[in-house]
C-alpha cells in the first residue's frame, strides 16, 4: 500500500509540474549543525543564562507556580467615626460665605455618612447640603398622610424650594474603619481570613497583613500611603480596632491616579458641573478594590495578603436627597452632594501545586531533543529565542559570517528532475524486460497477411473482416507510451493457445514488425 501511494504521489507531483511548469518551490527543513567555535558558544550559553534567570524571576513574582482560585466574597464591613481633636480643628478657608454658599455645617459621623446603619461594601460622605423645606401644608393637608380624595395633599418637589447651601467642614479628618475577610476552596480545604485572628476547624489562621496603595495601578513600585504589618495590626487588636483606620483624606491621597492627591476643592470633571464648581460641591465616586494575593512556596495558606487599590472616577458625580418630616406637617429636604465609596474584593489566592510549576516552567521554555554524534544524553534549549538571536548574530554580525552561513544552510539537489530520472529509469527498464523474454523465446519475423499493412513508425493496422466460430475480433491494443501492442483477443488466445503477438522496433530499423512464435499455427487469414 505504502509503494502504491509514493507512486500515485509522484505522478500526480510530476504531472503538476509538467502541466503548469512548477520547479521552483521547495521545502525548508532543519538539521542540527555543530559549528565548533568558542565565541558562539560562549554567547549561546549568555542567552540561555539570562533567559533561564527571567523565567525563574517571572515564575516566582508573579506566583505562577501556585494552584489559584478566585476569592469567594466574604464581609466588607465600613464604620464612619468622628476625630476626637475634631472641636480643635480650625476652620477651613472654603467655609467663608459666598453668594452660593452659606457657610459650613459642622456635623458628626453619623450625619455625613448616609444612611448611617453599618454599610456592607460602600458608604456615602456628605460634603456638601442644600437645605429646604415645604412650609406648614394649608387646607387641612397634612404631608405625611398618604394622598386620599377627602383630604390628601401634595409637597412641592424639593428643586422647587428655596434652597440654603453648606459645605461640611473637615470632612477630610473623619475616619474610616474598614474589617473584611475573605473565603477560598483549594486541594487543601477551606480558606476563611479576615483582619482579626480567625479559627476554621482546628487551624488558627493569623490576621491578614495589608497596604494601602497609591497611583491606582496596584503594582509593587506603587508607593504605599498606609501599611498594617504585624505590629501595627497587634497594637490595633490591642486598642479593640478589628480593621484597618483610614482617614478620608489619606483615601483621597491614594485615590489620585496622576501622582497627585484627589483635591475636593479642585474643579470637577462632570458633565453637569457648572463652570468652576468644585469636587467638593458635585460629589464625586471612589472604586476601591480590595486585591488578594499571597506567595509561598511550602504550606497552603501561611502568607496571605491584601491591598487596597482606589481610583477616583472621572466625570462622575454623586448625590443623594434625604427627606425629613417635621412635626408641624411640613418636610425638611437635605439635598446631599459627597463621595460615593465602594469597595470589592478580588484577586486571586492559591497553594503550592508542583504540576502548576512545572506548566509555568514549560511555558516559558522550549524543551529540544539533540543528539549529536560527538556527545550522548539531551540537550536542553530555553526559549528558542536563545538560538535565533545566536544565528542572526553569527550570520550577520560576526567576522566570519558567510562561513558561518555556509555551514548552516544547504541546498538540495532539484527533485523534480530525480523524479524525471527515475521515471526514465522504469521505462527503460520496461523495455529491457522484453527484450530479454525475446532472447529467452526467440521470435521469428513474418509476412503480415495480404490484408495487413505494416507503416513505419506507426501502429501497425490489423483488420478482421470475416468472423471466426461466428465472432468478430477487435485488433491487438497498442500502448504509445511503450511503443508495445497487447495479446490478441482472449477469444483467439483460446483458438490458438500458443500464439502471442508481438511488435517492437526491431534496431536499426523504423518499422513495426509483427512476430508470432513459430510452433503455433497461423491465425486465420480472417484476423489479419
Amino acid at each position: 500500500m505504502s509503494l502504491l501511494c509514493a507512486s500515485a504521489l509522484n505522478l500526480n507531483v510530476g504531472m503538476f509540474d509538467e502541466k503548469f511548469g512548477i520547479h521552483e518551490y521547495s521545502y525548508q527543513s532543519f538539521k542540527v549543525v555543530n559549528i565548533k567555535d568558542r565565541r558562539l558558544g560562549l554567547l549561546f550559553l549568555s542567552f540561555e543564562i539570562a533567559i533561564a534567570v527571567y523565567v525563574l524571576w517571572n515564575i516566582f513574582s508573579n506566583g505562577l507556580y501556585l494552584q489559584k482560585t478566585v476569592p469567594i466574597t466574604g464581609s466588607i464591613r465600613i464604620s464612619f467615626q468622628t476625630p476626637t481633636n475634631y472641636k480643635s480643628l480650625a476652620t477651613p478657608s472654603y467655609c467663608t460665605p459666598t453668594s452660593t454658599i452659606a457657610g459650613c455645617l459642622f456635623l458628626n459621623a453619623e450625619q455625613i455618612a448616609y444612611p448611617y446603619a453599618g454599610q456592607e461594601g460602600e458608604i456615602f460622605l456628605t460634603t456638601r447640603v442644600s437645605i429646604s423645606n415645604t412650609g406648614v401644608p394649608t387646607g387641612g393637608c397634612n404631608y405625611a398622610t398618604p394622598a386620599t380624595a377627602a383630604y390628601g395633599c401634595t409637597p412641592p418637589p424639593a428643586n422647587t424650594l428655596n434652597q440654603t447651601t453648606y459645605y461640611v467642614a473637615n470632612v477630610e479628618a473623619f475616619t474610616l474603619m474598614i474589617d473584611h475577610s475573605v473565603r477560598g476552596q483549594v486541594a487543601s480545604g477551606l480558606l476563611l481570613q479576615a483582619t482579626v485572628p480567625t479559627t476554621v476547624g482546628k487551624d488558627s489562621n493569623p490576621a491578614m497583613q495589608g497596604k494601602l496603595l497609591g497611583g491606582c495601578s496596584g503594582s509593587s513600585s506603587a508607593p504605599v500611603v498606609l501599611e498594617w504589618n504585624s505590629t501595627t495590626r497587634a497594637s490595633a487588636l490591642a486598642a479593640g480596632l478589628p480593621g484597618d483606620v483610614i482617614t478620608f483624606g489619606q483615601l483621597l491621597t491614594a485615590s489620585g491616579c496622576s501622582g497627585a492627591a484627589v483635591n475636593l476643592d479642585a474643579n470637577s470633571s462632570s458633565v453637569t458641573a457648572k463652570t468652576g464648581e468644585s469636587l467638593r460641591s458635585t460629589g464625586s465616586i471612589i472604586s476601591v478594590p480590595i486585591v488578594y494575593t499571597n506567595r509561598q512556596t511550602t504550606g497552603a495558606w501561611n502568607d496571605l495578603k491584601y491591598t487596597y487599590v482606589p481610583a477616583s472616577v472621572d466625570g462622575e458625580e454623586y448625590k443623594i436627597i434625604e427627606r425629613i418630616p417635621q412635626a408641624d406637617g411640613s418636610i425638611t429636604y437635605w439635598n446631599r452632594h459627597g463621595v460615593q465609596i465602594i469597595l470589592t474584593q478580588s484577586g486571586e489566592i492559591g497553594e503550592f501545586n508542583f504540576l502548576t510549576f512545572l506548566s509555568s516552567l514549560v511555558g516559558g521554555t522550549v524543551v529540544v531533543n539533540v543528539v549529536e554524534e560527538q556527545r550522548d544524553g539531551f540537550g536542553l534549549a530555553l526559549l528558542h529565542v536563545a538560538t535565533t538571536i545566536t544565528d542572526i548574530v553569527m550570520v550577520r554580525c560576526l567576522p566570519h559570517a558567510a562561513l558561518y552561513k555556509e555551514s548552516k544552510y544547504e541546498e538540495t539537489e532539484d527533485f523534480s528532475d530525480i523524479r524525471q530520472e527515475l521515471k526514465e529509469i522504469k521505462q527503460r527498464r520496461k523495455f529491457n524486460s522484453h527484450q530479454a523474454e525475446e532472447q529467452v523465446n526467440p521470435l521469428t519475423p513474418t509476412t503480415p497477411a495480404a490484408n495487413g499493412k505494416v507503416q513505419p513508425s506507426a501502429p501497425m493496422e490489423v483488420q478482421s473482416s470475416a468472423p471466426l466460430n461466428g465472432t468478430s475480433y477487435a485488433p491487438p491494443t497498442y500502448d504509445p507510451a511503450t511503443n508495445v501492442y497487447g495479446n490478441p483477443p482472449q477469444q483467439l488466445q483460446q483458438h490458438y493457445p500458443a500464439t502471442v503477438v508481438y511488435a517492437y522496433p526491431p534496431p536499426g530499423t523504423q518499422q513495426n514488425v509483427l512476430y508470432q512464435q513459430p510452433q503455433a499455427p497461423p491465425p486465420p487469414a480472417s484476423y489479419y
